[in-house]
């Protein structure tokens, strides 16, 4: 049966621990490593845009890796050990819901961005390179990471439908992309207001709140 992988301690166990691997703010952490608390720097925010700005490209990186990993490990493990594009989404879910929502934080957190591609390289391979080469064409073009990242998670369901996958699995992936966009609100409406920083500008005029 296609959801009996639900009824498993092993689902359970899971579920929990996706979302606490998901949570560990490793952005947060190499900041306070660094003597900086990064949830009081630029953005605010503790995703690998924010680190990168604040902190340099090379810890940038390490937070973007160690985001994508956070998200990928577990979802690949649950998605060959069940054979189910479902229980894999549901378990990235909570590793995304633990990115953005970090109990170690006060339930503060990143946008999810970096964390589900990890999710989803682990599940669907080629559509994430997909959506992730989306990501680079509109961040190209118009410089905006925000709009990169929500166009780029709206793309990701498109080809999986395209590819075949099913149903089950692009609903949970339609619900992830909802969630995505929902918290970059305060970035459509500074995209509207035409005062969403662009990528490359200065450190001190860039408030982006991104990944």
């Amino acid at each position: 049966m296609e959801y009996s992988f639900i009824y498993t301690p092993i689902f359970t166990v899971s579920v929990f621990f996706g979302y606490i691997l998901g949570s560990i703010p490793f952005g947060w952490l190499l900041g306070k490593l660094r003597g900086i608390n990064i949830l009081e720097k630029g953005s605010g925010n503790i995703g690998a845009t924010n680190v990168w700005r604040i902190l340099g490209w090379r810890l940038g990186t390490l937070v973007f890796a160690l985001d994508v990993l956070k998200g990928f490990l577990p979802t690949y493990v649950v998605f060959h050990y069940f054979e189910s594009h479902l229980a894999a989404s549901i378990i990235g879910l909570m590793c995304i819901l633990g990115h953005s929502f970090s109990p170690f934080l006060g339930f503060k957190g990143g946008k999810g961005i970096s964390t589900g591609l990890g999710v989803f390289l682990g599940i669907c391979t080629i559509p994430a390179l997909g959506a992730f080469a989306t990501f680079g064409i509109v961040l190209g073009i118009f410089r905006y990471v925000s709009l990169a990242s929500m166009l780029a998670s709206i793309s990701l369901p498109i080809y999986c439908f395209i590819g075949g996958y099913p149903l089950s699995f692009i609903c949970t992936l339609l619900f992830i992309s909802g969630l995505i966009i929902f918290r970059h609100r305060s970035n459509i409406v500074r995209l509207i207001n035409g005062t969403e920083p662009k990528a490359g500008m200065k450190k001190k005029d860039n408030p982006c709140k991104c990944m």
